[in-house]
């Protein structure tokens, strides 16, 4: 219900005069005066259109003042507690012992933790936005980088651990051997936002475990590094596997007639001749004070019998102290994996001695 009602009354001998303005029986404008014409003229009838809409404003300004102020603050409490996450996110990384970069789906990288910085050799100012294989140039034996292996994750989906063998260059030029993995950084549209990309140094590690695989003297694997090596070999794929056995000939005449400085010299031209004749992946290892083992994958006894031809012949050419090189023999070969790798370089000890013993 909306109207003018009129209404009069009077003060110390004077009538006065009110006009009222409603809506649904609530007066919303109120004119008093001496004159009915005051309150119920044209003027009087604007002014009580303007003070309604004056009212209308000034309620709908507060309503719009109560919605902004809430939206308002609930983005404040949302910015506050988005930047304590990331704070919260920042100081996880920042006490990681391992290195981490978070790169978009376009490979760029947004994020990189300290341990990162100090490997990659890239600070984070200037990382961030780089392409990741820029600040991260992963390479192995297999030649996957680190591009290809983040395409992989973010098409998969799933976590991919680099393989083994994995080099890092760092942005002043040098190699360092990591492992670790990448993971797909899930938003929370529950789709893939990212790449993390979390790795640590296994440089100094597998140099300390190096050294105690090394045969001090000669630089070549020792005996603990061929017994292990001899079990992880025996897989089918490896088959056949020859061993060969080589024991140095008149190694304590050389120490005897010579000194030790001499027969050193014999057991280090004696290491460096056989590796020489040896393709890259078989092992050489020192077993004995004068006595080497070899390992041959996928390679028939036949093979394996050339291989000592042909570092007979290196022996032959080399002189040490006016004296050739000079070692005796034994080769047998794995076909199956039914049969006892022991038992093979049981057998080609067997024949080094068999040989030695025709020699005397």
């Amino acid at each position: 219900m909306s109207g003018t009602y009129e209404s009069a009354s009077k003060s110390e001998g004077k009538s006065i005069l009110g006009s009222f303005r409603v809506m649904n029986d609530h007066p919303l404008v109120v004119l008093v005066g001496t004159d009915k014409e005051e309150v119920l003229g044209p003027t009087a009838q604007r002014r009580h259109m303007y003070l309604l809409w004056a009212g209308v404003l000034s309620s709908l300004l507060v309503a719009a003042f109560a919605v902004i102020w809430r939206l308002m603050r609930r983005q404040y409490l949302s910015a506050a507690a988005l930047y304590e996450e990331r704070s919260l996110l920042r100081a996880t990384l920042g006490s990681m012992r391992e290195g981490v970069i978070v790169a978009d789906t376009k490979a760029k990288v947004r994020l990189i933790n300290k341990p990162a910085e100090d490997a990659t050799g890239w600070m984070q100012g200037e990382a961030i936005g780089q392409d990741v294989t820029a600040v991260l140039p992963l390479s192995s034996i297999s030649e996957d980088s680190t591009g290809l292996v983040a395409d992989a994750v973010l098409t998969a989906g799933q976590t991919v651990d680099l393989p083994d063998g994995t080099i890092l260059s760092t942005r002043q030029g040098q190699k360092r051997r990591v492992a670790g993995s990448l993971a797909p950084f899930i938003g929370a549209n529950g789709k893939t936002t990212g790449v993390v990309i979390s790795f640590h140094d296994m440089t100094e590690r597998l140099e300390i475990e190096n050294l105690s695989y090394r045969d001090p003297l000669t630089g070549v694997y020792n005996r603990r590094f061929f017994e292990e090596e001899l079990q992880r070999v025996c897989m089918p794929d490896n088959l056949p596997i020859a061993l060969i056995i080589a024991d140095i000939d008149g190694l304590k005449t050389a120490n005897d007639t010579g000194g030790h400085h001499i027969g050193d010299r014999v057991i280090i031209k004696t290491a460096q001749t056989i590796q020489s004749a040896l393709r890259q992946d078989d092992v050489v290892a020192r077993i004995g004070g004068d006595e080497f083992a070899v390992i041959l994958r996928n390679t028939p006894l036949e093979a394996a019998e050339m291989v000592v031809r042909r570092i007979m012949k290196k022996c032959a050419d080399t002189i040490v102290d006016s004296q050739s090189l000079s070692c005796s023999f034994g080769c047998a070969e794995m076909r199956s994996a039914d049969q006892d790798i022991n038992s093979i370089l049981a057998e080609a000890d067997r024949r080094m001695y068999e040989e030695k013993r025709r020699k005397k």
